[in-house]
């Protein structure tokens, strides 16, 4: 018996009413397989679209032309900057013209010999009277004798004078001290400069680092970005995702690349610093990380380093003190008596005779003389002004004293500052690998859960800007423990063993090594230690 129409109506109705219940079941099963063969099959067309989007003029804009320099590593962009860097020759220069003066100060030792000739031609009338010196009246010597005429006659004279002040008290010996304590903080101008152009381009050199780790980072985040935002575009196109989202990854492309343009910019500016600081400015540079991006195997709590007064700022203020009290002992010598010796032969000649006649040698020194004495002078009223000296200096004495313990102050905090770094820095690099890993299966299963619809595009966002950090902090946590043991370096003023570890990667301490030795002779007068009298050799003993 055939169906009727109602009968077959109600059980079309309830095949499609099955079949509609089964296509979510279906959808999701599709969406996940399509998901799947995406993340699978997507990057390598992704790989070759990429070499067709580097011929377009906006990507050339996120690839800067490609340049090649000289090639650094840590030690030799320092050795560079303290042989190419101008401070450093002008400061030399300084220290040997100083030097100069030493020699120019033990002169005053030294008799004094003029030789005095005089030919001259004038009247001879004479008269009495005393006139005070120094004298702008020619004197006349002979009888007096009447009357007088403007008639002229030749007269000639000759003399060598020598005149030797052979004791001063100790003036002439508190000079040259003097000088010789100038030279000493030359020296310490030297040394200090020196380790200011070494600190400037190693701090240069590690920020240099820093900004290539960013670059790197920031590229690998774009190229992620990249390969996500077509798998967006392709899920919007096949309308299985809302078309906000395209929108959205769109800005977070532009983001990424704007980062990435960012980290360049700063990378190349820090280029830049550094080929200043090495004294080549203008010329492209180039790092060589070496050991700089992993963890030293050092421990903060065994840094032994030499005392702060060795630091070159501290031997540089000591030796300012050192000579102003050189000239504090100079001013008070300067109210001494000055005992001279002093000779003269000497001969005078005159064409006058005493009847007015004209003599015919009148022209040449033929009467001679000789003369030798002991002179002593003292300048009495000098006291007053004397006085008024000593205690100028002594105050400014005072002054560079409480500098001298205000550097002390400041080096002792950038001491204890330094190995709160190092220990901050260690802790933070041995978490750092862990916050990376938990970074990248954050991001993984963010995109993952996004392809089959359990997770929106911001979580995606957040997720790869929390892998973004956590990169940088991988990589620049061995950076940042190596800049914190350049800190403690800095701070008791000696980058040699750490430059040396950094170039031969040694296990001992860069920051253990003993100090130089020099002269601990304290004068009197109270000064603050005494400073070494040798050239900077970047640390270590003699």
């Amino acid at each position: 018996m055939p169906e009727s129409p109602s009968i077959r109506n109600s059980q079309c109705q309830s095949d499609a009413a099955k079949r509609r219940k089964h296509i979510p079941k279906f959808f999701g099963f599709y969406l996940t397989v399509f998901a799947l063969l995406n993340s699978i099959l997507l990057p390598p067309v992704y790989a070759a679209s990429v070499d067709t989007l580097q011929e377009n003029a906006s990507e050339i804009l996120l690839r800067p032309e490609i340049k090649s320099g000289p090639r650094f590593t840590l030690e030799a962009a320092v050795n560079a900057a303290l042989k190419n860097y101008p401070t450093v020759l002008e400061t030399e220069s300084k220290a040997k013209a100083t030097s100069a003066e030493v020699t120019l100060v033990k002169t005053t030792y030294l008799p004094r010999l003029d030789i005095f000739i005089q030919e001259l031609r004038g009247s001879i009338n004479n008269t009495i009277g005393v006139l005070f010196p120094p004298l702008s009246i020619p004197q006349i010597t002979g009888v007096l004798d009447k009357p007088r005429s403007f008639k002229s006659y030749w007269h000639s004279n000759a003399s060598a004078f020598l005149s030797w002040e052979i004791y001063d008290f100790g003036l002439r010996h508190h000079q040259v001290m003097e000088a010789r304590t100038s030279v000493e903080r030359a020296n310490a101008a030297i040394v200090l400069t020196k380790f200011q152009v070494a600190s400037r381009a190693a701090d240069a050199f590690f920020a240099l680092v820093a900004a290539e780790e960013e670059v790197r980072a920031q590229q690998a985040a774009l190229e992620r970005m990249k390969v996500f935002s077509m798998t967006v575009h392709q899920l919007v196109t096949a309308d299985l995702k809302p078309g906000v989202d395209a929108s959205r990854v769109d800005a977070e492309l532009a983001i990424a690349e704007d980062n990435l343009i960012s980290a360049e910019q700063v990378r190349e500016i820090r280029r830049a610093t550094l080929a200043e600081r090495m004294g080549v400015a203008g010329t492209y540079v180039e790092s060589v990380h070496g050991p700089l991006l992993t963890v030293p195997t050092l421990s903060a709590t065994v840094v032994k380093t030499q005392p702060f007064e060795y630091h070159p700022l501290a031997v540089q203020q000591n030796a300012e003190v050192k000579t102003i009290h050189a000239r504090y002992q100079v001013i008070q010598h300067e109210w001494r008596p000055h005992i001279f010796f002093e000779s003269a032969i000497f001969g005078r000649g005159s064409g006058a005779q005493v009847n007015r006649s004209v003599a015919s040698l009148g022209w040449l020194p033929n009467v001679p003389n000789w003369a030798v004495g002991v002179k002593a002078q003292m300048p009495l009223m000098d006291y007053f002004s004397i006085r008024a000296k000593k205690e100028i200096v002594a105050n400014r004495e005072q002054a560079e004293r409480a500098k001298y313990a205000e550097i002390m102050q400041i080096l002792k905090g950038d001491d204890a500052r330094a190995k709160a770094m190092i220990d901050g820095a260690t802790r933070l690099a041995a978490n750092a690998p862990k916050f990376l890993k938990a970074a990248q299966d954050t991001e993984l299963r963010a995109r993952t859960r996004y392809g089959v619809g359990l997770a929106n595009i911001n979580d995606v966002a957040l997720a790869e800007k929390l892998l973004i950090q956590a990169q940088v902090t991988n990589e620049l946590a061995g950076l940042a423990v190596w800049r914190s043991y350049l800190a403690a370096a800095e701070a008791h003023g000696d980058l040699t063993p750490l430059l040396k570890f950094a170039s031969t990667g040694s296990q001992s301490n860069p920051l253990q090594t003993p100090p130089t030795s020099f002269d601990r002779s304290i004068p009197s007068g109270g000064l603050i230690g005494s400073s070494p009298r040798i050239l900077w050799s970047g640390g270590g003993q003699n």
